[in-house]
């Protein structure tokens, strides 16, 4: 899907209001501290007064706006709620940047085959940059590192902070994964959770791991782990009624929203064991919200992934236009949302920003 910058004035004043926010914002997380606010307003300004049609773009080779074209494929993207946010992001990153944004897809979720599968495929289109996730970095390495060669802008999002800059990155773009997973496990123990059921749908992705041991430090009680399944919540489902039946562990963790949040309160519902698990989960979807709302879920680990589709598309066109980059991973998580949040997100997590 491409999408085209073409706005009224007044919504034109709007989105350069909106970029300006973001440029400050995207600078203030790479370079805070070793600038001034004022330095930084004053560049977001220079960049959004500069004309960018073709007739006066800048000299010395630097691309014009209506010529940088962004690949984005993911895996999973085309039937997961998470996916689609972060393809929201870009999407709107592209019509406020006045780029060319693509999102290509699969149904089901496979790091080891679709991912570098679909990477090679955009990568085939000479685009101006790629955005993709690291979930499996053995495949990934060779497909990125060849882009890189080939002078495509690669960000890297979701996972592979460990792996950017050997790959080659422009940027790395997520969560700290294992800082959110140690969060998580200290708010378990501080609700009274003695023992530990950990949910995890990969078992083999390496920011799942990062979760799960950071976890396991904050926690500092028992735990267990219950392998899901990334691709069915009724599989899940199943595999968690088994593992609480006749069980002393009194809560769960979820790696992920879906399946393994949804499919926790699935089991729970099933089995009656409402009131015997205290369950909290990575990330979000409605049903978490509904259940957050209510009480059913202690609180939810938002790593705010629209950023993690809208901001890459701003890196890689402020490097195509001026040679600008990050120094350092653009952190987007964690951030903890409890009860008393859920009721204004559930609209916006409906509209497809949350």
């Amino acid at each position: 899907m491409t999408d085209q910058l073409d706005l009224d004035p007044d919504e034109g004043m709007a989105r350069a209001s909106f970029l300006r926010r973001s440029l400050i914002t995207a600078a203030a997380l790479s370079y805070g501290g070793m600038v001034s606010e004022t330095q930084i307003a004053n560049a977001a300004d220079r960049v959004l007064s500069t004309d960018h049609s073709p007739e006066h773009s800048p000299a010395l080779g630097i691309m014009s706006r209506n010529k940088i074209r962004i690949e984005y494929p993911q895996t999973g993207g085309l039937a997961r709620g998470f996916f689609t946010v972060i393809s929201n992001g870009a999407r709107q990153a592209g019509k406020d940047l006045g780029i060319n944004v693509r999102v290509r897809g699969t149904a089901n979720f496979d790091a080891t085959i679709d991912q570098p599968r679909l990477f090679r495929a955009a990568m085939a289109t000479k685009p101006t940059g790629i955005v993709t996730g690291v979930w499996d970095a053995k495949a990934m390495q060779g497909p990125i590192q060849q882009a890189v060669k080939s002078g495509i802008r690669v960000v890297m999002i979701n996972q592979g902070q460990a792996q950017w800059q050997k790959f080659g990155a422009l940027a790395y773009v997520g969560q700290d994964e294992y800082l959110a997973g140690v969060e998580g496990g200290k708010r378990m123990r501080a609700a009274g959770v003695k023992k530990a059921l950990i949910l995890n749908h990969n078992l083999a992705e390496q920011g799942l791991r990062l979760r799960q041991n950071g976890f396991v430090k904050g926690f500092k009680g028992p735990t267990k782990v219950v392998a899901t399944d990334v691709n069915s919540i009724p599989n899940s489902t199943n595999r968690i009624k088994a593992a609480i039946t006749n069980t002393d562990y009194d809560g769960m963790f979820s790696l992920g929203a879906q399946p393994n949040a949804d499919a926790a309160l699935l089991a729970v519902q099933a089995l009656h064991k409402q009131s015997k698990f205290k369950i909290a989960t990575f990330d979000f979807d409605p049903t978490v919200l509904k259940a957050l709302s209510k009480h059913q879920i202690l609180f939810a680990i938002d790593q705010q992934q629209y950023l993690q589709g809208y901001l890459p598309m701003l890196w890689i066109t402020l490097n195509a236009q001026y040679g600008l980059k990050p120094y350092k991973p653009e952190v987007t998580g964690p951030n903890v949302l409890l009860p008393q949040d859920a009721k204004s997100v559930v609209a916006l997590s409906k509209a497809g920003y949350r």
